[in-house]
């Protein structure tokens, strides 16, 4: 996440005590901001860790979607894949098929 800090360009005057004031006010909203910037990346940080997901190992299940050719692939696709010795998924696809088939 990226928040963008918006300067304010100051007036001149004759002592500068505006453009003092400018540059305090936009240095402590440049603290405000990443402090907020780093409270949300640790929060979406420990909401990606912290899954209530159940997943389960389809791949040897006969009604799942892993256990055949279901997965609505074009035969050219598939022929692909099996020409390049893949003849069933790696165990990180094996979790997440389940999960991206349920969206469908």
């Amino acid at each position: 996440i990226d928040l963008s800090v918006h300067k304010v360009s100051p007036s001149h005057d004759s002592n500068g005590a505006l453009e003092n004031q400018v540059k305090a006010n936009n240095h402590s909203l440049f603290v405000i901001e990443r402090a907020a910037q780093s409270l949300l990346n640790k929060l979406i940080r420990s909401n990606l860790v912290n899954t209530t997901n159940q997943v389960e190992v389809h791949q040897r299940d006969p009604n799942s979607q892993l256990y055949s050719v279901k997965l609505r692939l074009k035969p050219q696709l598939l022929q692909g894949v099996y020409a390049m010795g893949f003849n069933r998924p790696s165990k990180i696809q094996e979790n997440a098929l389940p999960l991206m088939l349920a969206e469908l």
